[in-house]
């Protein structure tokens, strides 16, 4: 269900004869009025999906949590809740949900640090599937808990600077947790590559090796083509027949904001100027691709000699990037 403006009162009205015949609700509140008149006294949603579009604006969608979480609270036999926007931002929000924490029995959220994990499983001790997109920051220590109900975990979370002698991000929030009856740990992230970047050289390489496939310097497709050319050349000389070109994510400082991944996926409002989207904005770099961290891919990825030559003929090691968006 769209709530729009000023549809609440109409879509109030229209659900009315329904009301304790409704078990599951999926409501998504676009700039909409009085939220809360939607959710007040709902007396039988087992199952609660909410989204707000808040277009970049802050202060509108703590407006609509605001708004919602009381009577959200208040829903006594609730034992789904999915929360599409809760961000860091909005953690502090997490308590006002009691009592509902209580009795769910599993929830959907944006979060952000492993210490928020850690509070909405203190908040839920009859929590048995937990699934969170997460954006991640290492190093925080955290407090020893034990969970007895948590059966499934699904995370899927975004963190740029991956390496082969890292530890796993999740590490430190998992080496506090007991789960004594924990079944599935499932973990997924925006879409990685294992890489090289793609550097100037490439022109020249394929200047030196292949000149024979360029067209005039003074033509306008000349260095299109010649970056075309030199990733065929090195694609031929590797023997890597699925490598690929990818736009990649190249934060300052290793870490992605929310506020980044709101204006990539065109979650803004028009009237944000270009400072404010500047200051939100990240590098993109060209990478060569040779895999990605997903299923098939990962498993047909290239043999040893052929990475070892790779690297010979790049002059650099691969790394793992984070493309831009989600499967990009």
């Amino acid at each position: 269900m769209m709530c729009i403006k000023n549809d609440t009162t109409d879509l109030r009205s229209l659900l009315q004869p329904y009301f304790h015949q409704i078990s599951s609700l999926d409501i998504t509140f676009d700039k909409a009025a009085a939220p809360a008149l939607l959710l007040n006294d709902l007396p039988t949603p087992q199952k609660l999906r909410v989204d707000i579009r808040y277009h970049g604006i802050a202060d509108a969608k703590e407006d609509t949590l605001t708004s919602i979480l009381p009577p959200i609270s208040r829903l006594s036999i609730l034992r789904s809740l999915e929360l599409e926007t809760l961000s860091r931002y909005d953690s502090k929000c997490l308590s006002r949900l009691n009592p509902a924490w209580a009795h769910l029995t599993n929830v959907n959220l944006i979060l952000c640090k492993p210490r928020e994990v850690m509070g909405l499983l203190q908040l839920s001790p009859n929590l048995c599937s937990l699934n969170i997109d997460m954006l991640l920051s290492d190093g925080l220590s955290l407090e020893p808990y034990t969970h007895t109900s948590i059966q499934y975990i699904s995370i899927t979370f975004i963190h740029v600077t991956l390496s082969h002698s890292a530890r796993h991000p999740l590490e430190h929030l998992f080496n506090a947790l007991t789960l004594p009856n924990f079944v599935c740990l499932e973990l997924g992230n925006y879409l990685s590559h294992y890489e090289y970047v793609s550097p100037e050289w490439l022109i020249d390489l394929v200047e030196q090796q292949w000149p024979e496939v360029l067209p005039d310097r003074s033509a306008k497709c000349y260095e299109d083509t010649a970056t075309r050319r030199a990733f065929n050349l090195i694609s031929d000389l590797a023997g890597i027949h699925n490598l690929g070109r990818k736009n990649c994510v190249n934060p300052q400082g290793g870490s992605v904001s929310p506020e980044w991944i709101t204006v990539f996926e065109g979650d803004y409002d028009d009237e944000l100027d270009d400072d404010e989207l500047a200051a939100i904005q990240l590098d993109t770099v060209l990478v060569l691709t040779v895999c990605s961290n997903q299923g098939d891919e990962f498993e047909e990825r290239p043999i040893h000699e052929k990475m070892d030559y790779m690297t010979k003929l790049v002059g650099c090691a691969p790394r793992w990037w984070v493309s831009c968006g989600l499967g990009a």
